[in-house]
């Protein structure tokens, strides 16, 4: 795992060029929430400048970048001291900004909300994070981050609706809207890369949620690529019938199940009537019904009363390799103990590379 810093003599994010950096090392990619690194190696002034905090670092087998944000001493008695830089995912440099401040100021009297047309959610992620992150949408220039691209891989289907953001730091918003369609985020470096066709000279920011390989990747206990593995079943959170609540609407979605057998969960949806000043009525309240009743069904068809509820991937033992045969965000098979097949998706991938050598795991998830 060669792990670079990009030295950037004309401009921070040009990701022009890099230099190689050696040491012990931690390289995690996650679907969602961002990715981290740690970079383990002897206390020296000279390790410390090779990867100063707010440089950029990648590896030259990913597309991912990541944050140097934290050096660390660790120093003991009985050994040389070390130093461990740890970072995140270029996404989370989004901290840095606040939804909303896309205004000239001072301002008075004016909404302290931002509001997002009514789009499928992906869509309204990227409107969001152009409105704030690109120079084309910016008042003020200086917020803007140059050399970055903003786009969408997502289509299918999904909930579109306007919505009313309050105050908050980007990032965050980012993590909360990408939560409604069980979306992720990636980051490209310049170049051209499989899951980017045509690639680019910039940082592509991608919304994505991966791909279903369900029917071509499968990690199998039968032949011990499944280190360890939970089974549950149960009906105990099985619903049948959902609640859903708004800041004005309420409604309620049904099944043909009745008396005993009914089972009722609450669906908080706020978010798709709180732009509204008053109770809407008319068109309006149709299309919050319907997105309301949109999300009551998908609470209930996203359930499962009998369940392969985690897994854990042997070390080195998948017949399928990762970045070529899937990536984080996919979804592939698990085929457990007592019959039991579940759909996970990939929702992080660690790469180690220390004294004992080198190894690397997915972590999947129920979906």
């Amino acid at each position: 795992m060669d792990v670079f810093r990009f030295t950037n003599p004309t401009h921070p994010t040009f990701m022009e060029r890099g230099t190689i950096v050696n040491g012990l090392k931690m390289w995690i990619e996650r679907y969602s929430p961002a990715g981290e690194f740690k970079f383990v190696a002897p206390a020296t002034a000279a390790m410390r400048n090779s990867l100063p905090i707010g440089s950029f670092v990648s590896h030259l087998d990913t597309p991912e970048i990541m944050i140097v944000e934290n050096h660390e001493i660790v120093d003991s008695p009985n050994q040389e001291p070390e130093l461990v830089i740890t970072g995140r995912g270029f996404e989370t440099f989004f901290e840095n900004r606040i939804v909303g401040s896309n205004k000239t100021y001072p301002t008075s009297g004016a909404s302290m909300e931002y509001a997002l047309a009514a789009a499928l959610t992906w869509n309204q992620i990227v409107t969001m994070l152009q409105d704030h992150l690109t120079i084309a949408a910016l008042i003020d220039d200086n917020n803007a981050l140059p050399y970055v691209t903003i786009l969408s891989q997502v289509t299918g289907s999904g909930t579109n609706v306007a919505r009313s953001l309050k105050r908050g730091d980007l990032y965050a918003q980012l993590l909360e809207l990408s939560a409604v369609d069980d979306l992720g985020t990636r980051i490209f470096r310049p170049g051209v890369w499989p899951l980017l066709p045509g690639g680019g000279s910039n940082t592509t920011v991608a919304v994505h949620r991966g791909v279903d390989r369900s029917g071509q990747i499968i990690f199998s206990h039968d032949t011990g690529e499944i280190e360890s593995a939970g089974y549950l079943w149960s009906n105990k959170r099985l619903k049948n019938t959902a609640l859903v609540t708004g800041r004005w609407v309420e409604t309620l979605v049904t099944t043909a199940a009745t008396e005993y057998a009914r089972r009722m969960m609450l669906v908080e949806a706020s978010d798709l009537d709180n732009q509204f000043t008053a109770a809407p009525a008319g068109v309006d309240l149709t299309n919050v019904v319907a997105a309301m009743q949109q999300r009551g069904i998908s609470y209930l068809a996203a359930q499962n009363d009998v369940a392969l509820t985690r897994a854990e991937v042997s070390k080195n033992a998948s017949k399928a390799v990762y970045r070529r045969d899937f990536d984080v965000g996919d979804l592939i098979t698990v085929s457990g103990d007592y019959n039991e097949n579940a759909t996970m998706r990939v929702s992080e991938y660690v790469e180690i590379e220390d004294e004992n050598g080198k190894s690397s795991y997915p972590t999947l998830t129920v979906v």
